[in-house]
């Protein structure tokens, strides 16, 4: 099952694509138990997933995490820029798809 994975098979897209949707199902699930407050909450879970990764790079290495928006950055293979924004819609997305799933049950 994980023979692809150990001999590189997969293009180098298909990583950068598992990660941005990684979120995906907590979104869905935040937006589930929180359908009033659903892009919010989505909005909220995006920045602590997004700052505190930057602090601990802070920390561990002593480089501001603004060197992520030179030029050549890159955050999922795409421009840091497209790539947080592209992350901000997944969060966006599943916790809608969640808050819309609890009112249409209802």
């Amino acid at each position: 099952m994980s023979e692809p994975f150990m001999t590189g098979r997969l293009p180098s897209w298909f990583y950068n694509l598992a990660m941005l949707f990684a979120p995906l199902p907590f979104a869905w699930f935040l937006g589930r138990s929180h359908p009033s407050a659903a892009m919010a909450a989505g909005a909220f879970s995006f920045s602590i997933f997004t700052i505190i990764p930057w602090i601990q790079f802070w920390i561990q290495t002593g480089q501001s995490p603004l060197i992520w928006f030179v030029p050549k950055a890159e955050a999922y293979g795409m421009p840091t820029i497209v790539g947080l924004t592209c992350s901000l819609l997944i969060w966006l997305g599943g916790a809608w798809l969640g808050s819309r799933r609890t009112r249409l049950a209802a």
